[in-house]
């Protein structure tokens, strides 16, 4: 069980964009002898909830819920991007790679991109991932302007803005194992939802109805097995 706690002694306060006075600390607690182990943030959950993507410093972990396993993502790009409202890029990429593992099989395939890679997505269908790419020779990544404090907490927002993006731009591109590349239906500069695809995925926003994150964050396909992806 991932358990986030108010450590203030005080009733918890919230800033107008969601922002917390007193701090929080986020612990996993193992339901069969109570120990508890902290993180700095979930990233992820896969399907059935065995499987959670973590976050400890700038290094990535898998947990299997059910083993009660800890499995760290060794080599990981640890580069942040400084978007405090999008899930960490941070995982087991290399800088030109998306690395898929399918967490039914345990089978692994990388998917290579042609520029830095900022974020990609698995897709469910096959050996496909979805890059987000920016131009080579790159030294930063995309940055969204958004007065968004913090992805948890900002549903204790009273108000969120969107302005735009900062950094280099990037472009969407749908990628396979062999390396074949097909450009996202997403033309450059709109960067908004869309979907679905003849798979039945969508790409929307990692914080749902709210919307305030205009770009394809989070890929979403209809049940039909689990897969996880590092960078």
């Amino acid at each position: 069980m991932t358990l986030r706690r108010f450590v203030s002694p005080d009733e918890p306060q919230f800033g107008q964009h969601g922002e917390v006075f007193g701090g929080t600390d986020l612990v996993v607690v193992d339901l069969v002898d109570l120990r508890e182990r902290p993180f700095d943030e979930v990233v992820d959950v896969a399907p059935g909830r065995r499987s959670l993507l973590l976050m400890a410093a700038d290094d990535p972990v898998l947990l299997d819920s059910v083993a009660g396993r800890y499995e760290p993502f060794a080599g990981a790009d640890t580069r942040p991007d400084h978007n405090t409202c999008l899930g960490p890029r941070r995982a087991r990429f290399s800088a030109r790679g998306l690395r898929v593992r399918d967490l039914a099989s345990g089978d692994e395939w990388t998917v290579s991109g042609a520029s830095p890679l900022w974020r990609g997505w698995p897709d469910d269908e096959g050996r496909v991932a979805v890059l987000a790419e920016v131009p080579a020779g790159s030294t930063e990544w995309p940055e969204q302007r958004t007065s968004c404090s913090c992805r948890w907490c900002n549903r204790f927002a009273a108000s969120c803005g969107f302005y735009g993006w900062g950094g280099p731009t990037f472009v969407l591109t749908h990628v396979d194992d062999a390396g074949r590349r097909t450009p996202s239906e997403v033309a450059e500069g709109e960067r908004q939802r869309h979907g679905p695809d003849d798979a039945g995925c969508t790409l929307t926003p990692e914080d749902g109805e709210r919307g305030y994150a205009r770009g394809p964050w989070r890929r979403e396909c209809p049940p039909a097995g689990a897969s996880s992806s590092t960078h």
